[in-house]
């Protein structure tokens, strides 16, 4: 029997029971009220009987979100191999993800050129020449070769300048004529020509005519200097307090000149005496003249 044709079957009566008017319409009322009590339940029963079971509850938010806890444990279980090694660059991950394509191909190759290119570069020999012009020096005075110095050509170049050179005129002309024969020479920087001077006298150590080339480039410069002396001369007389700084330049032209000049000599005397060993030894000690200007 459904259960709600026992409701209806259970409901209470009140027959033979004789009541004023009153209590009539009390009894009325609680008459309609118990017929819409009894309607409820009947609804409910027969809605209740028809789903059989109850429908789940919807799912929350915080039943779809996975946990910290559970990620975790997730990422412990999964495989080592399965993690890609690492993030460096997009060619890293096309290479790691997906290796099938013709992209990653493509960047297979341009990384394994790139490869072997470095490796050549850094595999790569010294050149011949370079490591026979520096066999007799020290590994710490190596340099690249275009420190070294011409000295024929320079020397060539200073006597050229002096043949031509109308010395005697005014004292600003010849003083011009000298700084720039000077400055052909030492490019302006005594210090930096004296140790490009030493790195061409070491190289060159074992060359039979470094000795001519350094003798050659002596002499002219003592006739530089011998000129530049009679410049000095002459601008002190016309300038003998240095005011006008007539005498001054040609007082500091000499200097420098006479600079030059004790650098030459100063290789000379040590290659004659104890060849390439001492002037690298009087280098390393700091004791040659050009590392004090």
């Amino acid at each position: 029997m459904p259960p709600w044709d026992v409701l209806e079957s259970t409901a209470p009566t009140k027959k033979g029971v004789k009541l004023d008017d009153g209590i009539i319409g009390n009894g009325i009322r609680a008459a309609e009220s118990a017929k819409s009590l009894k309607r409820y339940h009947r609804q409910k029963a027969i809605a209740d009987y028809s789903y059989g079971i109850t429908p789940p509850p919807s799912p929350s938010l915080l039943a779809c979100t996975p946990s910290l806890t559970s990620l975790q444990l997730s990422l412990a279980h999964t495989p080592s191999s399965t993690l890609p090694t690492h993030t460096a660059s997009q060619s890293d991950r096309i290479i790691t993800t997906a290796p099938s394509t013709c992209h990653s191909h493509a960047t297979l190759e341009s990384l394994r050129l790139t490869q072997m290119q470095s490796s050549h570069a850094s595999a790569a020999p010294e050149s011949p020449l370079k490591s026979s012009m520096f066999e007799q020096t020290s590994r710490c005075n190596r340099i690249l070769n275009e420190d070294f110095i011409d000295l024929r050509y320079l020397t060539s170049q200073g006597q050229h300048a002096l043949a031509s050179w109308e010395f005697g005129q005014e004292i600003s002309e010849d003083t011009k004529a000298s700084q720039q024969i000077l400055d052909m020479w030492t490019d302006g920087a005594l210090r930096e020509w004296g140790r490009r001077l030493y790195v061409t006298c070491i190289s060159k150590a074992s060359d039979s005519f470094l000795f001519e080339e350094l003798e050659g480039f002596l002499l002219v410069g003592e006739a530089l200097d011998r000129r530049i002396a009679s410049i000095s001369h002459r601008a002190f007389e016309v300038d003998p307090s240095g005011l006008n700084g007539i005498w001054h330049h040609a007082r500091m032209l000499s200097c420098d000149v006479a600079r030059v000049v004790s650098v030459v000599e100063e290789f000379l005397l040590l290659l004659r005496d104890g060849g390439a060993e001492a002037l690298e030894q009087s280098f390393q000690d700091k004791s040659l003249n050009f590392q004090s200007f």
